[in-house]
């Protein structure tokens, strides 16, 4: 996404259609689920480039998913237009982050360096398994490695100036 659209989270997808009235299924990707209903407005990204935004004019829970009605968006060939599409709010929305939470649109795209202060890569993507988050860092040789977010590995993460520093111990090349 481009630099101005990082202030917005990714919460969702729409996963399919639902009826002929230009309704959608939206499947959340989130744990916080009530910011889904307090959002006045979703932003839709179909290529992580093209940004849209569409005003809610309802939304319910359905099975796992939520049905969303948007405006302007009147039937279901106008769905189907949509389908697919990532959902972001923007972080507005977001509850205030708990003692050690950071959000991920916060530190997306940080520089990684040694204790050293040693250019290591950046962060572009994680992982959620168990208990611990897994960072994947692009490496500056192009490669990537994963190394778990925790004290022994993860010893700082700077949310403001967007830098996160560990101690390479803790790399697991992408490849093994």
């Amino acid at each position: 996404m481009s630099n101005n659209q990082n202030k917005y989270v990714k919460i969702g997808y729409i996963a399919d259609i639902y009826g002929f009235k230009g309704y959608i299924k939206l499947k959340p990707v989130t744990d916080n689920v009530d910011i889904l209903l307090t959002a006045n407005e979703f932003c839709l990204s179909s290529n992580n480039e093209h940004f849209r935004i569409l005003p809610v004019s309802e939304i319910s829970s359905y099975k796992s998913m939520y049905l969303v009605k948007f405006e302007g968006i009147d039937d279901d060939v106008q769905a189907k237009s949509i389908k697919k599409s990532s959902v972001f709010i923007h972080g507005e929305y977001l509850p205030e982050e708990e003692n050690g939470e950071i959000y991920w649109y916060k530190i997306e795209g940080a520089k990684v360096v040694d204790i050293e202060g040693v250019l290591i890569g950046k962060l572009v993507d994680y992982l959620e398994v168990s208990t611990e988050d897994i960072f994947r860092i692009e490496l500056t040789d192009g490669s990537y490695s994963l190394i778990s977010n925790n004290p022994y590995h993860v010893k700082k993460i700077d949310s403001i100036d967007k830098i996160i520093v560990i101690d390479t111990i803790g790399l697991v090349s992408e490849k093994l």
